[in-house]
């Protein structure tokens, strides 16, 4: 018969006790310290994530106020990027339509101040006697009165255009 060899060890509980003790306060240890850099980690992701947003949410808001900065360009993701790119365009847009805009109110103040200043002209000649055919200085002044009014009428209809109550 072949019989194995064994060993058999016969210690005290008390001796793994301790070693259980150090042992789990290793661990307790790698725990915290990993939860640490987990939450380090975490809180730069975010903070990495949510800066930019709030730059654009800033930037937003500023375009509404009618402020069209332009946001430099922001390469810390795809989606960033184009959306920086996005708003930076509607910027671009806004500001054009702005200025041609106030373009558009100087040319039509311009436009009615012309006929304007004829028929007020003309009939303060009218009324201080400057004139003395009357009838031909009335026909001026009709003539300046529907012209002002059609420049009105034309501003109403782009009016209506812009607001989309013109077909």
């Amino acid at each position: 018969i072949v019989r194995s060899s064994q060993v058999i060890y016969i210690a005290s509980a008390n001796m793994f006790r301790g070693i259980t003790g150090v042992i789990n306060l290793v661990l307790l240890g790698i725990m915290v310290v990993t939860a640490i850099v987990a939450s380090v980690t975490a809180a730069g992701v975010a903070s990495g994530i949510s800066r930019p947003i709030s730059r654009l949410s800033l930037h937003a808001k500023q375009l509404g106020s009618g402020g069209f900065a332009v946001l430099p360009a922001d390469d810390s993701s795809l989606e960033t990027a184009e959306l920086t790119k996005s708003i930076n365009d509607m910027s671009d847009r806004l500001r054009k339509y702005d200025q041609a805009q106030k373009d558009f109110l100087q040319n039509a103040s311009h436009e009615l101040r012309t006929p304007l200043m004829s028929i007020g002209g003309y009939a303060e000649g009218l009324v201080t006697g400057v004139f003395a055919d009357s009838k031909a200085t009335a026909a001026i002044i009709c003539e300046e009165s529907r012209r002002m009014n059609t420049l009105v009428e034309e501003l109403l209809t782009l009016s209506r255009i812009e607001n989309g109550s013109l077909d």
